[in-house]
């Protein structure tokens, strides 16, 4: 364990059953956010006033402040390759103060995406700190990195005001570079944003509008509000709505007003075409529906089920697995480009296979439970979110949509990979990855597949379960990879260090080897995990009169060996014995076969 969770452990920021200790704290902020945005040209104003909560027990000299839009500024980082007319100078900020003092940006430290900002007087424990910034920047016009134009005034806005970093228990202010690949590591704040743009453009966002009924004429705001109150689809918005033009009461400029709590970022969408559909979905634990809202364009090919199938996901994750309430109020699927998550919000290219567009749809859609609910820390440890956003939407597709079979793939695309040089233990921290193809190993494909096995042998009762223990106890938190392993250990009351270490700690790989095969009153077989990651075992037996016989052993075989011995009677003679790796990884073929 590093020096930095080893002092969180012993300081009581957290304990060894994965729960959070009695000094643990999580700081956040309250955004109060005004943005003008211009769809024709792509530019941005904002003024934000940001009330800063520091709930630690640590005085706070400087303030990191991201500037996520600062990815396209000349000389700094990236992952990607950037349009260069897309390049910049640099946010433009016209303001920023602390607590009403101005200062001087000559003197501010900037470095690659991040602001440090020294504070006149600290910011002592237990208070909070109020900072007001204004500032403008253009978005992108010919990249789309997570968001972006992705059409005539249609946009996904996304990592677009300036946001306090986070400081934890373990690391202190997260200084991470924002470079494109990773994602998310932010904390549980509130926001209260009003978005302004010129007519006829329409706008969803992060949250809950506050008011539909100072921006729909009426014919549009009762449409609004059955969705509200119904499993059934409500078609909103079409292209006879535009061409009619009487959508929105101001044929100048609108402004929507959303507030959201306890959520990691805030991303809007705008477009003046797209269509909305829209249909709501209950929850136990709340009186309000859960809004759903589906928006892409009338040339798209599976898109015009967005709102239902949205809705028949949410359900599953809610009910079936992982068994865990939608824990927001709204969601909103938007038509832009790739696949990428933001609470409450997703921006989703067309996808022509419908398979792939039911579970992109579902893995966006999963990541509302981590890393938003459970606030994991993708920029370190990805697994931790895509990994498992990986692995249980591809049964909702399954069980949803039964012309799918896509769990398979959570074995064939570790298959591509495993035992080459990309991959790699799951606590290399995934920051470090700048190779695009390592990077989606370590964050999806091997943990995807660890899951997979970790479920195999636990069964879904435990394996669930403790899934929803780790979550209702880091909800609103921040967890890191030993809370994980603590939680199910505590949960299942088992010692699973036999599957943590080579899948997560060990530069190791998959293969199994016939060490010992021979035949006496029976066929006694000797397997050994020479690469100690543990798999079910999947044997194929040839005999002489034509016959093949199919053995399996689950994973728990491996549990504390790494020897595997099994006795088959038969009495017609063995011809071949081979470990069959169709089914499983294995990094070495050449010893998986046995001739008589």
């Amino acid at each position: 364990m590093p020096n930095e969770f080893l002092r969180a452990y012993q300081n009581n920021y957290r304990n060894y059953d994965g729960t959070p200790g009695d000094n643990y704290f999580a700081n956040y902020s309250d955004y109060k956010i005004d943005v003008h945005f211009d769809p024709t040209t792509g530019k941005l104003v904002g003024s934000e006033e940001v009330v800063y909560h520091n709930n630690s027990n640590d005085s706070i000299n400087t303030l990191v402040i991201r500037l996520y839009k600062n990815l396209f500024q000349k000389s700094n980082p990236r992952d990607f390759r950037v349009n260069p007319d897309d390049i910049h100078d640099g946010i433009d900020i016209k303001t920023f103060k602390i607590n009403g003092q101005s200062y001087d940006l000559t003197k501010v430290a900037f470095y690659g995406t991040n602001m440090f900002a020294p504070v006149f007087n600290p910011i002592l424990p237990n208070s909070e700190t109020t900072i007001h910034i204004e500032w403008e920047f253009t978005m992108p016009q010919k990249t789309s990195i997570r968001n972006g134009k992705y059409g005539d005034k249609t946009y996904m806005v996304a990592y677009w005001y300036p946001q306090i970093a986070v400081y934890d228990d373990v690391f202190g202010w997260d200084q991470s570079i924002f470079g494109g690949t990773q994602e998310y590591y932010n904390d549980h704040s509130n926001f209260d944003v009003s978005i302004t743009v010129p007519a006829p453009n329409i706008v969803w966002a992060t949250g809950v509008c506050q008011n539909y009924s100072e921006v729909y004429n009426s014919k549009y705001l009762a449409k609004i509000l059955s969705a509200q109150k119904t499993n059934d689809v409500v078609n909103i918005l079409t292209p006879i709505d535009y061409a009619d033009g009487q959508i929105l009461k101001k044929t100048t400029e609108n402004t929507w007003n959303f507030k959201a709590e306890k959520i990691p970022d805030f991303a809007f969408s705008t477009s003046a075409s797209h269509n909305w559909d829209a249909t709501s979905i209950s929850m136990p634990d709340r009186t309000q529906r859960v809004l759903i809202n589906g928006v892409y364009a009338d040339s798209s090919a599976n898109f015009h089920s967005l709102a239902e199938v949205s809705r028949k996901i949410i359900g599953y994750f809610s009910f079936q697995k992982p068994n865990i309430y939608y824990p927001y109020p709204a969601m909103t699927v938007f038509e832009g480009g790739g696949g990428m998550e933001y609470p409450m919000m997703v921006n989703q290219g067309d996808i022509k296979d419908l398979c792939d567009f039911y579970y992109v749809t579902a893995h966006e859609i999963g990541h509302s439970y981590f890393p938003f609910y459970a606030g994991t820390s993708e920029t370190r440890y990805a697994w931790m979110d895509e990994g498992l956003i990986s692995y249980f939407p591809r049964f909702a597709v399954d069980d949803l949509f039964g012309t799918c079979n896509t769990v398979p793939d959570i074995v064939s695309n570790y298959s591509r990979i495993s035992g080459n040089f990309d991959d790699l233990p799951l606590m290399v921290p995934s920051s470090i990855f700048k190779n695009f193809f390592t990077y989606r190993n370590i964050a999806y494909n091997r943990p995807a597949f660890a899951f997979y096995i970790l479920n195999e042998y636990l069964g879904d009762s435990l394996f669930y379960g403790a899934l929803q223990n780790f979550a209702q106890k880091w909800h609103y938190k921040h967890p890191y990879p030993y809370d994980f392993f603590y939680t199910f250990e505590n949960f299942t009351n088992e010692d699973l260090s036999w599957i943590w270490k080579p899948f997560f700690f060990d530069f190791t790989k998959i293969d199994l080897a016939l060490t010992d095969v021979n035949f006496n009153g029976g066929l006694h077989i000797v397997i050994v995990n020479e690469g100690k990651i543990p798999v079910p075992v999947e044997l194929n037996i040839y005999s002489s009169d034509g016959k093949i016989i199919k053995v399996n052993k689950p994973v728990s075989c491996w549990k504390n060996t790494d020897i595997c011995e099994i006795f088959i009677p038969m009495s017609v003679a063995p011809v071949k014995v081979e470990i069959d790796a169709s089914k499983i990884p294995d990094a070495d073929l050449s010893n998986n076969y046995f001739e008589f």
